[in-house]
């Protein structure tokens, strides 16, 4: 008997050699055997690294969850398959909000360690749908044969909450939200692509009207998605360019017939649309990210025009200004 030992690991296998008769094992014979043995052992040492390589290919380091590339290969057939049965597939895109502020005040390890324990929530409430990591702090879950979308809605939303619940991670409590964009097949698009197109303008319309929600696809969807995708990176250079201005409303106190105080409002001077109400595009700085951006502009220009007001000897005046949680 001689062990089968693949790239100096534990030992593997056994190579055994039976005769009938005594049988003296001299050098030739002792080497026809040390051969087949290290052949043998380079096979099996071949086998498992071509078993590491389509792992790798098919699945997220980080989670182990299926990556992206293996989501498309499993969607198509699961739709393919739907095709036949006449049946339903229902994609549902999660999305955890403000990821990126915990990385940024935790460090990446930590950020690591957070979207391998959402994961763990996350295969645990969908034991029977097909779950993948679409990169980042995104994840995609395809419930095939699903059934009504009252039914999906509910087990998004218990996906929300699950992920919502309370975790603690180097002696912190951590509290993260998700919002979840849900399409299905064949009503809002027969192929991956369109699928995946749609359940992530649905997405951006959970982020946009509060985030820590649902939203299913509806074609109505597609003209709001259109206008973010013009107006996006027009509110991005007017926050550089200096087009936010603030205007001021007047606190005024009745008894005494005086103002005594204004409340600070941010107005877009767009060089096409004119003058835009923040109705127009803050739902796209929340979705943007772009909100704390506006509110610190908005913070400084409040807090200059209060000094030019003290320097030119205006009586005082209490100023309101409705911000987002800033960052210290």
């Amino acid at each position: 008997m001689l062990p089968i030992v693949p790239g100096g690991d534990a030992q593997r296998a056994d190579l055994f050699w039976w005769s009938t008769e005594p049988t003296h094992i001299d050098t030739h014979l002792h080497h026809v055997f040390d051969t087949a043995v290290r052949k043998a052992a380079l096979a099996l040492e071949r086998r498992r690294f071509g078993d590491l390589l389509r792992y790798q290919a098919y699945h997220d380091q980080l989670t182990g969850l299926p990556n992206r590339y293996d989501f498309y290969l499993t969607l198509g057939r699961l739709l393919e398959a739907s095709h036949v049965t006449q049946g339903r597939v229902a994609l549902i895109f999660i999305d955890l909000d403000n990821f990126k502020h915990f990385n940024d005040t935790l460090g990446h390890p930590s950020g690591d360690e957070l979207l391998k324990l959402s994961a763990q929530r996350l295969i645990a409430c969908v034991e029977e749908a097909y779950l993948a990591r679409w990169g980042g702090d995104e994840f995609l879950c395809v419930w095939p044969q699903a059934p009504s979308q009252e039914h999906v809605v509910q087990q998004a939303q218990l996906i929300v909450a699950a992920l919502a619940a309370p975790l603690y991670l180097d002696g912190r409590e951590i509290a993260l939200q998700a919002s979840i964009g849900v399409s299905f097949y064949p009503e809002h698009g027969e192929d991956p692509f369109t699928l995946l197109k749609h359940a992530d303008t649905a997405l951006y319309q959970a982020k946009a009207h509060g985030r820590n929600r649902v939203s299913c696809f509806s074609p109505a969807m597609l003209e709001h998605a259109q206008r973010f995708v013009a107006l996006e990176p027009a509110l991005r250079r007017a926050i550089s360019n200096g087009e936010l201005i603030t205007y001021y409303q007047p606190q005024v106190d009745l008894a005494q017939g005086r103002v005594v105080g204004v409340e600070a409002l941010v107005r877009w001077q767009h060089p096409e649309q004119g003058l835009l109400l923040p109705g127009a595009f803050l739902s796209i700085a929340e979705a943007s990210g772009l909100l704390d951006s506006i509110g610190i502009q908005t913070l400084h220009s409040a807090c200059r025009d209060a000094t030019h007001w003290l320097t030119s000897k205006r009586r005082p005046l209490r100023i309101g200004l409705l911000l987002p949680s800033l960052p210290m």
